[in-house]
């Protein structure tokens, strides 16, 4: 899992400036759809990465 840690840091830039400039470019209505699409690439992308729920048994035990 150590590479989800070098992975993270390496696309946090990115991530901050999706989250920040996306969300301006949606209030303004500039490239709304295709900014909309980026999230929604980025939720599931993330939830695939760091949200592992299925792997670990404890936390699967833990949320039920």
């Amino acid at each position: 899992m150590m590479y989800l840690l070098y992975l993270e840091s390496t696309i946090l830039p990115l991530v901050i400036a999706l989250e920040l400039f996306g969300d301006i470019a949606i209030l303004l209505g500039f490239k709304a759809r295709l900014i909309a699409l980026l999230f929604v690439g980025f939720n599931i992308i993330s939830a695939l990465l760091f949200h592992q729920l299925w792997i670990d048994e404890a936390q699967l035990m833990k949320h039920k």
